[in-house]
């Protein structure tokens, strides 16, 4: 399979941003990808383990033209006070 894909291109992001947030340490990474016969990966789910305990998961996907102005792209991150959003699309 070539390089790239929505896994890279839109993953990366997200992985980036919550590491920051979080400082967390990742020791297990398991992802199931699905490429619908093209040379790169279109759909994602990646789960993750951390040092400490804690857990994420992240997928991605296609979204029909007709929904586009739908797209979510949020992360979430919970803890023992409650948990914080952020919605990367709204910038919030």
């Amino acid at each position: 399979m070539a390089g790239g894909g929505k896994g890279h291109l839109q993953v990366t992001h997200s992985a980036a941003l919550l590491l920051w947030l979080t400082n967390l340490k990742p020791c297990d990474v398991t992802a199931f990808l699905a490429n619908f016969e093209l040379k790169v990966d279109l759909c994602d789910a990646i789960s993750v383990r951390y040092e400490g305990g804690a857990t994420t998961t992240a997928s991605t996907g296609g979204i029909p033209a007709a929904q586009i102005g739908h797209q979510q792209h949020e992360l979430r991150v919970y803890g023992s006070q409650g948990y914080a959003l952020v919605d990367v699309m709204a910038g919030s």
